[in-house]
């Protein structure tokens, strides 16, 4: 059985430990008692009945046995219960200042309204409101053995279970304990949005099983005891299961022996490479739920398939670098990424998608939603850089360039751009083939085509302006007809209400900087066309097309357009 953490946030494996012992130092030299509580509630009467919290608890009892603890032993416990046993390991570990107390729980725990709580197996809890009156809080527990003032305390809550529907709701993950005490270790057995696992067919729980193996070592401080035990885990469960640390225990303790020193320790497991980290972490989101989820590369890597989203729907995935930019190197003939309906892909900082002059595209969106952001670049692509089929795509930064074929392909698609730069493209910087762009922001400069360097708007689609810069784009017409060094509208249409078109230049054909075909509509109520763009033949400025003898003299002739200019030309 899975463990999953459902809406009010259950309570992970969440590890503990309080050194009340401000001197830091070696403790384990002064210790001269070792106490422990361990429960295991496994058999609710009005909860789901669990496999392991006993079969845990009773493993636990033995490795602390084994490591010198005196241990109280409770199975299915009630409140009354419970909360008696804590107040007496309390009593005994306030006999002496310098013993070790040891708290362990496995079961059924929740956490509302900011508070953490263990349910008792014969617990009747209809809703979060009576959590106070009928479950044990956590804080008590460590606020009692806290007053103990001894010199270490540990706290161990194997609580992540399944919630009766009533419970269910809010935000999905851990948050630590509100009163964390100075000198304290918290360890939680698996981050926010994942799960913890049963190990469901298994003797032991995943995050029990592995600190079962790793508190035998001899020699472990506590600190990298828990380091250990939480990259065991993560590693165990292809990263579905990530514990989280919180410290603010500076001192050095052991629970088991002291270092030998000769005793060579066995090495901590080695740290995944980038590529293996970074496919892990996406399977563990691919069987996930539904949420918000970021991977970080730790390195650079390739693909040697086309990677698709498919089975992520109502998942909003970030990609970024750690601390350097990081490199994701396409190998194959084929799209890198494809976005599924009803899932978005983020670039963030510190990420390049380099397409390695191979591919349809770097990304391709399948009616998913796309986004850039600052920091992120995809360039080299053997053919678009981005192919839009249906779905979204904003741009809020980053760069798009050195593409073989366009930077941008929308088809029955909606292109946003409010910042960043598309440049240096081979087949426009922008194809509105269907669907539509909105420019509010960004650049689209130095990209090359046979017709609209910048931007060509082609049958149907529409380009609306409203801010940006299109410069230094090259229309290479060749004579055939045709040119718009910014802009080419081929039966499309172009609204200009900002933003600036300047430095274009069509080479053997017209229209520097827009040129409108037959059958097209241009209407600018803002924005301006500068002098600045030129063609090496024919006419600058904007220039509409009727047939092959016939423009619009009375725009050809004007170089420049200027923010005042009202134009509308319709066919």
């Amino acid at each position: 059985m899975k463990k999953a953490l459902i809406p009010i946030l259950l309570i992970g494996v969440c590890l503990a430990i309080s050194a009340q012992d401000t001197r830091g130092g070696d403790l384990e030299g002064i210790v001269t008692q070792k106490y422990a509580l361990v429960i295991g509630n496994a058999n609710y009467t009005s909860w789901d009945k669990l496999d392991n919290p006993i079969n845990d608890a009773q493993a636990m009892k033995t490795a602390l046995e084994g490591l010198g603890f005196s241990v109280e032993y409770i199975t299915d416990g009630n409140l009354e219960r419970m909360e008696t046993a804590v107040s007496n390991l309390k009593r005994r570990l306030s006999t002496n200042n310098n013993s070790y107390g040891v708290f362990y729980f496995a079961g059924h725990g929740v956490e509302t309204s900011g508070q953490n709580y263990l349910i008792p197996s014969n617990a009747n809890i209809p809703n979060r409101n009576v959590l106070r009156e009928r479950a044990m809080s956590l804080q008590f527990v460590l606020d009692e053995m806290k007053d103990a003032n001894n010199v270490l305390n540990v706290i161990v809550l194997d609580a992540c279970r399944n919630l009766p529907l009533a419970l269910r709701g809010g935000t999905r993950g851990l948050i630590p304990v509100q009163h964390q005490h100075p000198g304290s270790i918290i360890v939680y057995s698996t981050g926010a949005g994942q799960t913890a696992d049963d190990n469901s067919g298994s003797t032991n729980g995943l995050f029990t099983g592995q600190l079962l193996q790793h508190i035998r070592t001899p020699g472990l401080e506590v600190k990298e005891l828990f380091r250990r035990v939480a990259l065991s885990v993560q590693q165990t469960s292809n990263s579905t299961q990530i514990p989280a640390i919180y410290n603010t225990f500076h001192g050095i303790a052991y629970l088991g022996s002291r270092p030998d020193n000769d005793v060579v320790l066995p090495p901590p497991p080695p740290p995944l490479p980038a590529q293996q980290q970074f496919e892990r972490d996406i399977e563990a989101i691919r069987v996930a739920a539904p949420g918000n989820y970021t991977v970080t590369l730790i390195g650079d890597i390739v693909f040697a398939s086309t990677f698709n989203f498919s089975g992520m729907q109502g998942k909003v995935i970030t990609l970024q670098g750690d601390s350097v930019m990081r490199t994701i190197r396409n190998m194959v003939n084929s799209s890198m990424f494809i976005i599924p309906n009803n899932c978005v892909l983020i670039l963030g900082n510190n990420i390049t998608l380099n397409g390695n002059n191979n591919g349809r595209s770097i990304v391709t969106t399948n009616s998913g939603r796309f986004e850039m952001q600052n920091g992120s670049v995809l360039i080299g692509c053997g053919n678009y850089g981005v192919l839009l089929n249906g779905g979204s795509f904003e741009m809020f930064g980053g760069t798009i360039s050195n593409n073989n074929w366009s930077g941008v392909w929308i088809q029955n698609a909606i292109f946003t751009m409010s910042g960043g730069t598309i440049s240096n493209n081979d087949f426009n910087g922008v194809n509105v083939y269907s669907g539509s762009f909105f420019m509010n922001g960004g650049r689209i400069t130095s990209n090359t085509a046979k017709n609209g360097g910048g931007v060509n708007v082609d049958t149907g689609a529409t380009f609306t302006m409203n801010d940006g810069t299109i410069s230094s784009n090259i229309a290479n017409a060749a004579g055939s007809g045709g040119g718009g060094g910014g802009v080419n509208v081929y039966r499309g249409t172009f609204l200009m209400k900002g933003g600036v078109i300047s430095n274009n230049r069509v080479n053997n054909g017209s229209g520097g900087g827009v040129y409108i075909w037959r059958n097209s509509t241009f209407i600018k109520t803002g924005g301006t066309i500068n002098s600045t763009n030129s063609v090496s033949r024919g006419y600058e400025g904007i220039v509409w097309y009727i047939d092959r003898n016939f423009y619009f003299t009375s725009i050809r002739r004007n170089k420049t357009a200027g923010t005042s200019d009202n134009i509308t030309i319709r066919n």
